[in-house]
């Protein structure tokens, strides 16, 4: 009877050490999967941080170009104002040295149309100084005669 307790005895310490066995098992089956979980959403994570930050790059990457391209063209625009300012000016100074021309001419034309009068008027002056000395010389003439008439007349 001992014996077959004692069979009892050992047969359930060897159920028991295989449960806790089973379970201590069941526990690091368990702790591993958990492990892995973890281990995946670790991975996963640091992949997403990983896209994220080459998305970011290429963000940061289309910015710089985007702001290098806005850089040029503010220049550019710069030098474009510059140059239509400075050919604003030369159109000023032209149309000033053209404005001094005109001018010029507007007093050398006044200068022209004062001595064509002048000279008018000095040939008015010869024209009347001309009749005058021809109705002198007729009335020389015309006295002259007078005078031939008379003196025959006399004799």
């Amino acid at each position: 009877s001992t014996q077959s307790t004692w069979g009892e005895k050992e047969a359930n310490e060897e159920k028991v050490a295989k449960e806790t066995e089973e379970k201590e098992r069941k526990e690091m089956d368990d702790a591993q999967n958990k492990m892995n979980k973890d281990t995946e959403q670790i991975t996963r994570a640091e992949s997403n941080l990983i896209q994220q930050q080459l998305e970011q790059q290429e963000a940061a990457k289309k910015l710089e170009k985007e702001k290098n391209e806005w850089e040029v063209a503010r220049a550019t625009l710069e030098k474009e104002k510059r140059d239509v300012e400075e050919a604003l000016l030369k159109l000023q100074k032209e149309t000033q040295e053209a404005e001094n021309v005109r001018k010029i001419f507007e007093k050398e034309k006044a200068e022209w149309e004062a001595s064509k009068l002048e000279a008018k008027e000095n040939q008015r002056v010869v024209n009347e100084a001309e009749i005058k000395l021809q109705q002198e010389k007729i009335e020389q003439l015309a006295a002259a005669m007078v005078a031939e008439k008379e003196r025959k007349e006399w004799e």
